[in-house]
Protein backbone atom coordinates (compact mmCIF):
# COMPACT_ATOMS: atom_id res chain seq x y z
CA UNK A 1 0.00 0.00 0.00
CA UNK A 2 1.59 3.55 -0.84
CA UNK A 3 1.81 6.09 1.40
CA UNK A 4 -0.27 9.57 0.90
CA UNK A 5 1.50 12.64 1.94
CA UNK A 6 -0.83 15.29 2.71
CA UNK A 7 0.41 18.78 0.69
CA UNK A 8 -2.52 20.54 1.93
CA UNK A 9 -3.30 21.59 5.45
CA UNK A 10 -4.99 18.75 7.62
CA UNK A 11 -7.53 21.81 9.12
CA UNK A 12 -8.55 22.55 5.53
CA UNK A 13 -9.08 19.74 5.04
CA UNK A 14 -11.67 18.43 7.98
CA UNK A 15 -12.47 22.30 7.30
CA UNK A 16 -11.71 23.22 11.22
CA UNK A 17 -9.98 26.00 12.97
CA UNK A 18 -6.55 25.88 14.19
CA UNK A 19 -7.71 25.49 18.11
CA UNK A 20 -10.55 22.86 17.35
CA UNK A 21 -11.11 20.55 20.32
CA UNK A 22 -11.00 16.70 19.98
CA UNK A 23 -14.57 16.59 19.78
CA UNK A 24 -14.73 19.56 17.09
CA UNK A 25 -12.05 16.84 15.15
CA UNK A 26 -14.35 14.02 15.49
CA UNK A 27 -17.69 16.11 14.41
CA UNK A 28 -16.32 17.10 11.55
CA UNK A 29 -14.45 13.65 10.56
CA UNK A 30 -17.63 12.19 10.80
CA UNK A 31 -19.82 14.16 8.72
CA UNK A 32 -17.33 14.84 6.39
CA UNK A 33 -16.79 10.23 5.69
CA UNK A 34 -20.49 10.45 5.03
CA UNK A 35 -19.53 12.25 1.68
CA UNK A 36 -16.07 10.46 0.86
CA UNK A 37 -16.57 7.29 1.99
CA UNK A 38 -16.46 4.68 -0.76
CA UNK A 39 -19.57 3.39 0.01
CA UNK A 40 -21.39 6.41 -0.38
CA UNK A 41 -20.11 7.02 -3.72
CA UNK A 42 -16.97 8.59 -2.47
CA UNK A 43 -13.05 8.49 -3.84
CA UNK A 44 -10.80 6.13 -1.92
CA UNK A 45 -7.78 8.36 -2.32
CA UNK A 46 -9.93 11.31 -0.87
CA UNK A 47 -11.28 9.34 1.83
CA UNK A 48 -7.85 8.20 3.07
CA UNK A 49 -6.91 11.87 3.09
CA UNK A 50 -9.66 12.44 4.91
CA UNK A 51 -8.76 10.07 7.77
CA UNK A 52 -5.09 10.86 7.40
CA UNK A 53 -5.94 14.18 8.33
CA UNK A 54 -8.07 13.35 11.35
CA UNK A 55 -5.05 10.93 12.53
CA UNK A 56 -2.34 14.12 11.80
CA UNK A 57 -5.05 16.51 14.15
CA UNK A 58 -5.53 13.81 16.69
CA UNK A 59 -1.84 12.86 17.17
CA UNK A 60 -1.28 16.85 17.56
CA UNK A 61 -2.82 16.48 20.59
CA UNK A 62 -1.75 13.33 22.43
CA UNK A 63 0.44 15.19 24.93
CA UNK A 64 -1.97 17.67 25.72
CA UNK A 65 -5.24 15.22 26.04
CA UNK A 66 -4.08 11.81 26.46
CA UNK A 67 -5.22 11.60 29.81
CA UNK A 68 -8.78 13.32 29.16
CA UNK A 69 -9.37 11.44 26.30
CA UNK A 70 -8.97 7.56 27.69
CA UNK A 71 -11.55 9.05 30.19
CA UNK A 72 -13.88 10.74 27.77
CA UNK A 73 -17.40 9.25 27.34
CA UNK A 74 -18.10 10.69 23.09
CA UNK A 75 -21.52 11.09 22.47
CA UNK A 76 -23.90 9.19 21.60
CA UNK A 77 -24.54 8.47 17.62
CA UNK A 78 -27.92 9.59 16.55
CA UNK A 79 -28.00 6.16 15.17
CA UNK A 80 -29.81 4.20 18.28
CA UNK A 81 -28.33 1.79 19.78
CA UNK A 82 -24.65 2.57 18.27
CA UNK A 83 -21.36 4.13 20.23
CA UNK A 84 -18.72 5.27 17.72
CA UNK A 85 -16.19 5.35 20.14
CA UNK A 86 -14.61 3.06 22.45
CA UNK A 87 -11.81 3.30 24.77
CA UNK A 88 -9.92 0.09 26.99
CA UNK A 89 -7.17 0.41 29.68
CA UNK A 90 -4.48 -1.89 28.47
CA UNK A 91 -0.89 -2.66 29.67
CA UNK A 92 0.74 -0.90 32.92
CA UNK A 93 4.24 -1.37 33.58
CA UNK A 94 5.05 -0.83 37.27
CA UNK A 95 8.23 1.37 37.35
CA UNK A 96 10.20 2.74 40.67
CA UNK A 97 9.66 6.03 38.84
CA UNK A 98 6.89 6.99 36.47
CA UNK A 99 9.01 10.04 34.97
CA UNK A 100 10.08 6.63 33.11
CA UNK A 101 6.62 5.86 31.22
CA UNK A 102 5.71 6.06 27.77
CA UNK A 103 2.28 6.35 26.88
CA UNK A 104 1.01 4.50 23.74
CA UNK A 105 -2.63 4.90 22.55
CA UNK A 106 -3.49 1.88 19.91
CA UNK A 107 -6.08 4.06 17.74
CA UNK A 108 -8.19 1.55 15.50
CA UNK A 109 -10.41 2.32 12.90
CA UNK A 110 -12.66 -0.43 11.82
CA UNK A 111 -15.85 -0.64 10.52
CA UNK A 112 -19.04 -1.48 12.52
CA UNK A 113 -18.89 -5.44 12.40
CA UNK A 114 -15.40 -6.08 12.93
CA UNK A 115 -15.87 -6.92 16.06
CA UNK A 116 -17.40 -10.19 14.81
CA UNK A 117 -14.47 -12.13 14.68
CA UNK A 118 -15.49 -14.97 12.80
CA UNK A 119 -15.47 -14.09 9.79
CA UNK A 120 -11.65 -15.37 8.74
CA UNK A 121 -12.37 -15.56 5.30
CA UNK A 122 -12.40 -11.32 5.27
CA UNK A 123 -8.91 -9.59 4.66
CA UNK A 124 -7.79 -7.54 7.40
CA UNK A 125 -7.50 -4.40 5.23
CA UNK A 126 -11.35 -4.84 4.56
CA UNK A 127 -12.22 -4.79 8.48
CA UNK A 128 -9.92 -1.92 9.73
CA UNK A 129 -9.35 1.33 7.70
CA UNK A 130 -6.13 2.13 9.58
CA UNK A 131 -4.53 0.98 13.31
CA UNK A 132 -2.05 3.97 14.36
CA UNK A 133 -0.01 3.78 17.57
CA UNK A 134 0.33 7.11 18.97
CA UNK A 135 3.70 7.67 21.68
CA UNK A 136 3.97 10.36 23.83
CA UNK A 137 6.57 11.11 26.63
CA UNK A 138 6.78 12.62 29.32
CA UNK A 139 2.96 10.76 30.00
CA UNK A 140 0.79 13.14 29.88
CA UNK A 141 -1.34 11.36 33.10
CA UNK A 142 1.34 12.40 35.64
CA UNK A 143 0.12 15.18 37.99
CA UNK A 144 2.97 16.85 37.78
CA UNK A 145 6.61 16.20 36.33
CA UNK A 146 9.88 16.66 37.60
CA UNK A 147 13.00 15.29 35.18
CA UNK A 148 16.44 16.45 34.89
CA UNK A 149 17.76 18.00 31.53
CA UNK A 150 20.61 14.87 31.68
CA UNK A 151 17.69 12.14 32.65
CA UNK A 152 15.57 13.87 29.71
CA UNK A 153 17.88 13.58 27.29
CA UNK A 154 18.44 10.13 28.34
CA UNK A 155 14.94 9.05 27.72
CA UNK A 156 14.26 10.81 24.63
CA UNK A 157 17.66 9.59 23.13
CA UNK A 158 15.86 5.95 24.03
CA UNK A 159 12.89 6.34 23.02
CA UNK A 160 13.78 8.14 20.07
CA UNK A 161 16.35 5.47 18.88
CA UNK A 162 13.13 2.25 19.90
CA UNK A 163 10.44 4.76 17.78
CA UNK A 164 13.45 4.35 14.69
CA UNK A 165 14.09 0.76 15.37
CA UNK A 166 10.30 0.23 15.00
CA UNK A 167 9.71 2.47 11.94
CA UNK A 168 12.26 0.64 9.89
CA UNK A 169 11.37 -2.81 10.36
CA UNK A 170 7.59 -2.67 10.65
CA UNK A 171 7.09 -0.47 7.22
CA UNK A 172 4.37 1.73 8.76
CA UNK A 173 1.54 3.72 6.07
CA UNK A 174 2.29 7.09 7.66
CA UNK A 175 4.74 7.83 10.63
CA UNK A 176 6.04 10.74 12.01
CA UNK A 177 7.95 12.07 15.51
CA UNK A 178 8.40 15.46 16.90
CA UNK A 179 10.63 16.60 19.65
CA UNK A 180 10.16 19.65 21.67
CA UNK A 181 11.08 21.16 24.96
CA UNK A 182 11.93 18.01 26.44
CA UNK A 183 8.53 16.10 25.09
CA UNK A 184 8.43 13.58 22.24
CA UNK A 185 5.54 13.02 20.35
CA UNK A 186 4.78 10.40 17.34
CA UNK A 187 2.83 8.20 15.08
CA UNK A 188 3.25 4.61 13.70
CA UNK A 189 0.02 3.88 11.29
CA UNK A 190 -0.67 0.16 9.73
CA UNK A 191 -3.49 -0.84 7.56
CA UNK A 192 -4.66 -3.53 9.60
CA UNK A 193 -4.50 -4.85 13.39
CA UNK A 194 -1.76 -7.62 13.18
CA UNK A 195 0.88 -4.98 11.41
CA UNK A 196 -0.01 -3.12 14.41
CA UNK A 197 0.11 -5.45 16.72
CA UNK A 198 2.97 -6.39 16.37
CA UNK A 199 4.66 -3.36 16.15
CA UNK A 200 3.25 -2.53 19.57
CA UNK A 201 5.27 -5.60 20.53
CA UNK A 202 8.47 -4.60 18.80
CA UNK A 203 8.28 -1.50 20.73
CA UNK A 204 7.02 -2.57 24.19
CA UNK A 205 10.73 -4.88 24.20
CA UNK A 206 13.02 -2.76 22.81
CA UNK A 207 11.45 0.20 25.47
CA UNK A 208 12.01 -2.43 27.91
CA UNK A 209 15.17 -3.35 26.93
CA UNK A 210 15.94 0.09 26.83
CA UNK A 211 15.31 0.81 30.56
CA UNK A 212 11.60 2.80 30.08
CA UNK A 213 7.80 1.34 30.55
CA UNK A 214 4.94 1.67 28.89
CA UNK A 215 1.10 2.84 29.83
CA UNK A 216 -0.90 1.50 26.68
CA UNK A 217 -4.57 1.95 26.09
CA UNK A 218 -6.88 1.09 22.96
CA UNK A 219 -9.13 3.29 21.33
CA UNK A 220 -11.24 2.34 18.30
CA UNK A 221 -13.25 4.79 16.24
CA UNK A 222 -16.26 3.04 14.54
CA UNK A 223 -17.13 3.42 11.15
CA UNK A 224 -20.70 1.94 9.78
CA UNK A 225 -20.12 0.39 6.46
CA UNK A 226 -23.65 1.83 5.23
CA UNK A 227 -22.95 5.63 5.28
CA UNK A 228 -26.15 6.34 3.47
Amino acid sequence: MSSIRLQISPHAVLGVADDASLQELRDAYHSKAKKYHPDAGGEEWAFRILVQAYETLSQARVTRAAHSETNERPKPHPNAGWNPERVRPGVRDEVADPAWIVAIESFWIRYQDDYIWLRQNVPAEERFLSCSLNISWPDPALPAFSCSDEGARGALNALGAAFEAVRLKTAPVTSGSNVEHHQFTGWLSYPDIRRATAAFERLRDDLHARGLGIRQWTRDLIIPRDWR
